[in-house]
């Protein structure tokens, strides 16, 4: 699970030593003038703003997500971080790489609404619609740095480096829509939809399908199909282990999805202090090892209806 490069992640290149590529020409002038602003030996004192910070990350298992990741309605990767408190911010410089480039990039500049701008340490959420999923045969991760900058093009330092590798989502067989339940603790079937490097865990997670006022039910226990490949079928009954907030699901509406999860594959720093275990995420003590280079991958499959009878 380890790349052959193990420094790599920690060759950051400053915006004073490359040229930034962005997926447009006005992104890439916004890039050029910040490089101007912030390396010129006639540029002005600069002003330095906070370190940005990323949310921190939840254990897969957790009832309440957060953090980078994957998400139920694209493919894409998604990134989320705390608006910061700065006079006169303006926005977010984000550079990524992609596996096996090697230095990061300028990739876009997120400028915040007056709205986000007036709810300083609320989360930010920004998906790269330029992240693709992983084939088995060529991983893709991707790495995020943030810089905040303000109106006047002064920037902050570097925050933690994140990483994501979206994973194929998995097919969700029974219960569907059509489908009516009548076991109060039904049996979802589900499988991988393609094979791909590294173990894969699974959770599945059952939720009252409400719209706004939906609420997770149940959250499995993480499970562990050794051996399990593309169209092969696994089962998990409701309630069998994990988080368990209702014992079984009255008559009702409700709405279900798997979570493939890989294992943590060490290649960038961990935000938050924050360390995977085969059980979750230790928490945010600093007495806890940080290691220099960490990275998750996964994804989440679109929700299912299904409807609980008498």
């Amino acid at each position: 699970m380890r790349y052959s490069d193990t420094t790599w992640g920690r060759r950051t290149v400053s915006v004073c030593t490359t040229g930034a590529r962005s997926p447009s020409a006005a992104v890439a002038a916004i890039g050029l003038l910040f490089v101007f602003v912030g390396c010129s030996p006639n540029a002005p004192e600069v002003v330095t703003l906070k370190r940005p910070q990323w949310e921190c990350p939840t254990p897969p298992t957790a009832v309440a997500e957060a953090g980078t990741g994957a998400h139920t309605d694209d493919d894409f990767v998604h990134l989320r971080w705390l608006i910061g408190d700065d006079p006169d911010l303006e926005g977010y410089h984000i550079y990524r790489r992609a596996h096996p480039d090697t230095f990061d990039t300028l990739y876009v500049s997120v400028a915040l609404t007056p709205d986000q701008l007036a709810k300083p340490g609320q989360v930010i959420e920004w998906r790269d619609e330029g992240s693709v999923v992983s084939a088995s045969e060529q991983p893709v991760v991707y790495f995020y740095v943030l810089f905040a900058f303000d109106r006047n093009g002064n920037r902050s330092p570097r925050s933690d480096t994140v990483g994501y590798q979206l994973l194929p989502k998995a097919d969700l067989y029974a219960p569907l829509p059509k489908d009516i339940v009548t076991n109060p603790r039904p049996i979802f079937t589900f499988a991988p939809s393609r094979t791909v490097e590294g173990f894969h865990t699974f959770v599945v997670q059952v939720a009252s399908d409400s719209g706004a006022n939906s609420r997770v039910l149940w959250v499995s226990a993480r499970l562990n199909p050794w051996q399990v490949t593309a169209g092969d079928k696994t089962e998990a009954q409701y309630g069998s282990g994990g988080i368990v907030i209702e014992p079984t699901l009255l008559p009702g509406k409700y709405k279900w999805r798997v979570d493939a999860q890989g294992m943590p594959r060490t290649s960038i720093e961990a935000p938050c202090r924050c360390v995977f275990g085969p059980t979750g995420c230790p928490g945010t003590d600093s007495n806890l090892p940080t290691p220099e280079e960490f990275s998750f991958f996964g994804s989440k499959s679109a929700w299912k209806s299904f409807t609980v009878v008498p």
